[in-house]
């Protein structure tokens, strides 16, 4: 029986947590209906495969987030990303392995290679497919990633993220050969019938049974910023940054995005300079991609002023909605302070006193998932 590595190795930005989220929540009916084994480690396969085969995995962003820095720390990562995989592998009734992991557009052709070989134990063919974005909503959309990896808006307006198609693609089929390498895009496959994660289907072939369970998975994940809320995670980094020269600072939980990503306002966009900037400089890569692919994508015009004009209703959205969340933030603050002195008053013998106290916190916030678990543990304790 032949074995393929179907390899969706990106691009960044192009809706790859939907397709994702919704393959790995249908892994029984792809291998059931297709046999394709969609491995078990996370439903977002880039940390497992830039840790095993990135020449030095230090780099990547996820063991930054996890402070993950000596050799020792790395190889125990490995080992343990490399059974998890080997045990998926190893289980028998698969004819196809499903990767999805659009860090790989990352990794240079060497690491390629090396990944290449690796699975090359495995399987008797690689078929590799690259989703590609119009490279303005890409670098509008990579930006804001950076943004919450701990990157500067001034870094990302001085120096703007480009998509690179020739020297990632080059990378791709110096591994792969060009013939295992094929594109699609990501707009068209967005806007047609069942949308991106139908495309995807399709373009791996999934059978009618197994592309109805992954289709029945998919949800729309939306992880972007507001222009406002952009512009005050920028500062944020500007004035505690996200990464010191000894590691993660202890200052930031690098949660913060989360809340960031809940604050309304105006589409975030880059400035016009930007924008010309990235549609002048993405045409020689554009060229080399309708070349190479037999394709015509993203032939446009430069963008123009007025065209992505700001709302200063929505701007005021943003600003009520900041004010909002500083008072919420206080409330949770003092809410848990009232908390703990409950605690104390239950132990003191005062149990009136302590339910005066975790009342008062109940009021003054309400919805904070942290205050009410911590209200509920302390009555649960003490019986109050």
């Amino acid at each position: 029986m032949t074995r393929t590595l179907l390899f969706h190795a990106g691009m960044p930005k192009t809706g790859t947590t939907s397709i994702q989220n919704a393959c790995f929540a249908a892994r029984e009916a792809l291998l059931a209906e297709d046999g394709i084994l969609y491995p078990s480690i996370a439903a977002n396969h880039t940390n497992a495969i830039c840790t095993l085969f990135m020449d030095d995995p230090t780099r990547h962003i996820s063991n930054k987030m996890a402070d993950i820095r000596t050799r020792e720390a790395v190889t125990g990562l490995q080992a343990r990303y490399r059974a998890s995989l080997v045990h998926d592998l190893e289980t028998t009734g698969w004819s196809k392995v499903l990767v999805s992991a659009e860090g790989v557009a990352n990794l240079s052709r060497k690491e390629l290679e090396g990944l290449r070989d690796w699975f090359g134990m495995y399987v008797d063919r690689i078929e590799v497919v690259y989703y590609l974005r119009e490279p303005i909503a890409y670098t509008t959309s990579v930006s804001q990633q950076l943004l919450k990896g701990g990157v500067t808006l001034g870094d990302l307006h001085h120096k703007p993220e480009l998509p690179n198609w020739k020297g990632r693609l080059n990378n791709a089929i110096g591994a792969f050969g060009r013939e295992r390498v094929a594109i699609r895009d990501f707009g068209t496959a967005a806007r047609s019938e069942g949308g991106l994660v139908a495309d995807f289907c399709g373009a791996f072939g999934f059978g009618p049974a197994a592309t109805a369970a992954v289709l029945a998975k998919a949800q729309r994940d939306n992880e972007s910023l507001s222009l406002e809320a952009a512009q005050m995670l920028s500062d944020l980094n500007t004035l505690r940054p996200l990464f010191t020269p000894e590691g993660r600072s202890g200052r930031r939980t690098g949660k913060e995005t989360l809340t960031f990503e809940a604050l309304p306002g105006n589409r975030f966009v880059l400035p016009l300079a930007v924008r010309q900037t990235v549609h002048e400089r993405t045409r020689d890569d554009i060229a080399w991609v309708n070349a190479t692919f037999g394709t015509s994508l993203y032939e446009t015009d430069p963008p123009q002023e007025g065209d992505s004009p700001v709302d200063p209703a929505r701007q005021t959205e943003a600003a009520h909605a900041t004010a909002l969340l500083v008072s919420d933030l206080l409330n949770a603050v003092e809410a848990l302070r009232h908390c703990l002195r409950a605690r104390e008053m239950a132990e003191a013998g005062n149990p009136d006193g302590a339910r005066d106290r975790l009342a008062a916190a109940a009021r003054l916030s309400p919805e904070d998932e942290g205050v009410a678990f911590e209200i509920k543990r302390i009555r649960g304790k003490f019986k109050l």
